[in-house]
């Protein structure tokens, strides 16, 4: 057997077995899979640069202001906040727990608005220094209010002494003008340094009250706005108090008083009308007289006017007046060395013939009287 017959039955064999193919995917799956890859690719993208940022980040905490800062406003811990920032070589001041208690009392020497940064080179010790157009005031403070004292740096309240009602007028409570935080506070004055129309105020203040402006400190942890409010309302119940004490006729007395019109209470002598006198009632108004003596005839007791008791409480006559009627009110138990007497008349009566006899009556008694003094 030749080559060529050894051969042939191995070729066929080959021929006869079957043909290998290789598997594809189908284009919908390979879509799938490419999607899938492009959306892991993004996010490892995306992931890798937040990574870099932030180990590359300079963003730190800063002091910035929590809320609008006037110039020459005086800091206190509410005003500062912290923000997160990217400043480069902008100067700030880096936000620690104390950083809003340690920066406390000093001023800022420009605008600062809410969320503004606070710089070091915008602080300046308070009361210290004028700041731009600021003008220096010292005002008086009297703090008889505080049995304990009042010290430098203590958060008070401003107070409007107030004026005790009396004859000369109703006076006026006791209140509350405004929080005052007391820097440059020597015991008995505080140092200001305010705008010019601020200035103005702050001078005139002792003037315009007629006394020393009073200082009270609000208690450590203590709320301004709810002590404030509690004193004024103490305040001016004590005063309508002292105002109903004064003035028999009640609270409403003090607004029946026309622009223009003065209040004077009279004191009242009823010893000519044994039944008494009333509110209402018309009367009389009668000079007492004054007896002879240190060189001095007297007077016969008269009839000055007549009068309704429109405000009358027992021994008191109330009365609003243009200002010459209420000189002539106000000086007439000096002038009389007495108080004015008073006598009731019936409605209806004829007072002009009335005065006119009685003064008659009274005239020859107190020349009947002079005669007898002359005999003696």
């Amino acid at each position: 057997m030749d080559a060529t017959d050894e051969t042939a039955p191995a070729e066929g064999a080959l021929a006869a077995e079957p043909k290998r193919h290789r598997r594809r995917l189908s284009s919908s799956v390979r879509r799938v899979l490419l999607a899938v890859l492009g959306v892991l690719l993004l996010a490892g993208s995306v992931a890798g640069f937040y990574l870099t940022a932030d180990a590359f980040d300079e963003r730190i905490r800063v002091v910035v202001a929590a809320a609008p800062l006037s110039q020459g406003q005086v800091l206190s811990p509410g005003d500062l906040t912290a923000a997160e920032a990217h400043l480069g070589d902008i100067p700030y001041i880096e936000w620690t727990a104390d950083a809003a208690a340690a920066l406390s009392g000093f001023a800022v020497s420009d605008h600062i608005p809410a969320g503004g940064l606070v710089g070091p080179h915008m602080l300046v010790p308070a009361s210290s220094e004028p700041i731009g157009d600021e003008l220096e005031v010292v005002v008086p403070l009297d703090t008889a209010l505080a049995p304990s004292g009042a010290f430098e740096g203590d958060l008070a309240l401003l107070i409007d002494p107030g004026v005790t009602p009396s004859g000369d007028g109703p006076g006026r409570p006791r209140s509350v003008i405004r929080p005052l935080e007391l820097r440059g506070f020597d015991g008995s004055s505080v140092r200001l340094f305010v705008p010019p129309e601020e200035w103005v105020w702050w001078r005139a203040l002792p003037s315009a009250l007629g006394a020393t402006p009073m200082a009270l400190p609000v208690p450590l942890g203590g709320d301004a706005a709810d002590l404030t409010d509690r004193l004024d309302t103490l305040w001016a119940a004590e005063h309508a108090e002292a105002t109903a004490a004064l003035h028999p006729f009640g609270e409403d007395w003090l607004d029946e008083g026309a622009p223009g019109e003065l209040e004077v209470l009279v004191p009242i002598d009823t010893s000519l009308a044994p039944s008494g006198v009333s509110r209402g009632d018309l009367v009389l108004l009668v000079d007492p007289g004054a007896a002879a003596g240190g060189g001095s005839a007297g007077r016969p007791r008269a009839v000055l006017r007549s009068v309704v008791l429109e405000h009358y409480e027992p021994g008191v006559l109330g009365i609003w007046a243009e200002p010459e009627e209420w000189a002539w009110w106000h000086a007439l138990p000096v002038r009389l060395g007495a108080a004015p007497m008073v006598l009731r008349v019936a409605s209806g009566t004829d007072v002009r013939d009335v005065a006119e006899r009685l003064n008659e009556q009274w005239r020859s008694q107190w020349q009947q009287s002079q005669a007898d003094g002359s005999a003696e």
